[in-house]
């Protein structure tokens, strides 16, 4: 699986902030962000808030003043940094410019070894990867335009807009909920999960490699090894995949996609290693996975 910790974000003029950075490398794996009101609060309350040393009853306080300060934000820096898009997806690329500013919208977010950096007013977007973190013009991967570089985002996060808000977002109203979706968002879902279309394109070209070069299979050894390599690559994601569907096969939606599933994950558990008979045997039934799912 892809690594999505993320590591650290940064907003400058974006919805409700001026400017906003955050080192996550500084807490653990749970951080728990909270926000004050200073217009509605008690200087007293925001010094207090601000040393760490509030008490009992400022806690009670705190509660009422602490909503509509911010705190949900956070998470649309990350979104809107990797897709270009929110949560709440009426926004517009206009409403998430800061409204008194109103130009030179900057996100930023590093997770694993890349970084992204998104702007709007004027309108970019760049890519780097870098083990070491490094950020230079040698670890720039950027592609011409910026519909190729979203298209490479995604691909190195291996989930589209649509699955990233409903599967690692979790709002307090529950509206990116996988059960509120409509039948074909679900199935868009489960087949993004799942990388489906990556394992009909592996089982077409073996196909193809079988009938246009049956006289010479000695030479595609090479090609082939590579291949099986590739499809034995993807057992974590299996496993990984056939876990959230089992947490959601309580969905009337999901409970046949999880029994079909099951002979897949048996043939992945079972293989250290694939050959080119056992891949022949498990893509069938991923393709009959997949044409239930899009049908």
């Amino acid at each position: 699986m892809i690594n999505l910790k993320f590591e650290y974000i940064r907003a400058e003029n974006f919805l409700c902030f001026s400017d906003i950075e955050l080192d996550l490398t500084k807490f653990g794996n749970i951080v728990l962000i909270r926000g004050i009101d200073i217009d509605r609060s008690r200087q007293t309350i925001i010094d207090r808030f601000t040393a760490g040393e509030l008490d009992s009853d400022d806690e009670q306080e705190l509660r009422k003043v602490s909503n509509g300060v911010g705190k949900s934000a956070i998470a649309e820096i990350i979104v809107y940094a990797l897709y270009g898009k929110t949560i709440k997806e009426k926004l517009g690329h206009e409403d998430v410019v800061h409204n008194k500013i109103g130009k030179k919208l900057r996100v930023e977010v590093i997770w694993g070894n890349y970084r992204v950096v998104r702007t709007r007013k004027p309108a970019g977007l760049r890519v780097w990867e870098s083990a070491d973190h490094i950020w230079d013009d040698k670890t720039e991967i950027t592609l011409g335009g910026m519909p190729a570089t979203q298209k490479m985002i995604e691909e190195k996060i291996g989930l589209s807009h649509q699955t990233f808000i409903n599967t690692v977002v979790f709002s307090d109203n529950n509206n990116g909920s996988f059960l509120e979706c409509d039948t074909p968002t679900k199935r868009e879902i489960v087949e993004n999960l799942l990388s489906l279309s990556a394992y009909r394109q592996y089982s077409e070209k073996a196909k193809e490699k079988r009938n246009q070069f049956k006289d010479i299979i000695a030479s595609m050894a090479k090609d082939n090894s590579e291949l099986l390599k590739l499809v034995g690559q993807q057992k974590e994601r299996v496993k990984t995949n056939y876990m959230l569907l089992e947490i959601m096969a309580a969905d009337a939606a999901v409970a046949p996609i999880f029994e079909k599933m099951k002979p897949i994950m048996d043939s992945f558990s079972n293989t250290q290693e694939f050959s080119a008979k056992q891949l022949a045997e498990v893509s069938p039934l991923i393709e009959k996975l997949r044409m239930d799912i899009v049908k």
